[in-house]
């Protein structure tokens, strides 16, 4: 025969636990308001420069590097092409010190994992490598004589 839930009255006693759970016993060492999301993400200066170079620093010169590149068309190894994957090991290595920080986040300010490190790594490097591959055809072949800029 099936129990049915009886509801508790007002005057009865809560009932007593032995032992406090997880939730109790975070609640009991943290304050009600605060949450450790609330955190700021930047709280250093170096923080700050670094999230700055991997988000928008970095990029901005990769995109130029491969103006570079793209405008020049002098062969498939030269200093542009160097400088260029300086840039994106340097953008990886921003978001790594970031993540490895703890207080790594994505872009919208949600905190990230070692898997988010790990996919974002390899999405840049293909990226990376097609675009250079990419501004390396146009610029040594279609556009022989580059872009003029």
């Amino acid at each position: 025969m099936p129990t049915k839930s009886r509801k508790r009255l007002p005057d009865s006693p809560e009932p007593r636990q032995t032992s406090p759970t997880a939730s109790q016993t975070a609640e009991s060492t943290n304050p009600p308001d605060s949450n450790p999301n609330d955190r700021p993400a930047i709280n250093t200066f170096g923080g700050l420069i670094t999230r700055l170079t991997w988000f928008c620093l970095g990029p901005a010169a990769i995109l130029l590097t491969l103006c570079g590149i793209l405008s020049t068309g002098s062969g498939w190894a030269t200093a542009l092409d160097a400088i260029y994957f300086v840039f994106v090991g340097v953008v990886i290595w921003c978001r790594w010190t970031e993540q490895r920080s703890g207080r790594g986040a994505t872009v919208y300010g949600e905190p990230t994992t070692w898997d988010d490190f790990r996919r974002y790594v390899k999405t840049l490097l293909l990226v990376a490598f097609g675009a250079w591959v990419l501004a390396n055809l146009l610029g040594n072949h279609v556009l022989q004589d580059g872009l003029g800029l």
